[in-house]
């Protein structure tokens, strides 16, 4: 069976620890932040793989069926959606790219339900807009359509 939690951790872990790599060359005051985000991102990665690979590695017991290896959609879904929700933040930035990929990924998973979807997704554009990128003063990415509109 293809794991994607495994793939998808693997991705992470990676990411969070080019996050550190990158964070050496900054001050402190800047790199406070992401530093303990991706230091905690990849801490969180890590005891999730270490878990699940410790699962895979024990035996199963003697009476459990053994199944043949089968694929399924969803065994790509985490990464899809994961996927999905980068391409949105590249294309429409933090604010609407988050917004929408909280719209879609909670329609999704209550099967249609767009009033819930949108209560859950109504506060990811005011918090990126005017609690991050206002509030505290920190330069939100803004999305590389509107990079290429605004020229």
């Amino acid at each position: 069976m293809l794991r994607a939690d495994l793939i998808l951790g693997i991705i992470l872990a990676v990411a969070f620890g080019y996050m550190l790599v990158d964070l050496q060359g900054m001050r402190w005051q800047a790199a406070v932040a992401p530093g303990l985000t991706a230091a905690a991102g990849l801490f969180l990665v890590v005891w999730h793989l270490i878990g699940t690979g410790v699962r895979l590695w024990r035996p199963p017991p003697c009476d459990a069926p053994q199944d043949a290896a089968s694929y399924d959609i969803e065994d790509a879904l985490p990464i899809a959606g994961f996927l999905l929700a980068v391409c949105m933040v590249l294309l429409l930035g933090f604010a609407i790219g988050g917004a929408l990929f909280v719209f879609l990924s909670v329609l999704g998973t209550t099967r249609g339900r767009w009033v819930v979807s949108l209560v859950c997704a109504a506060p990811v554009y005011p918090f990126f807009e005017l609690a991050i990128d206002r509030g505290l003063g920190v330069v939100m990415f803004e999305g590389l359509l509107f990079r290429w509109f605004s020229g």
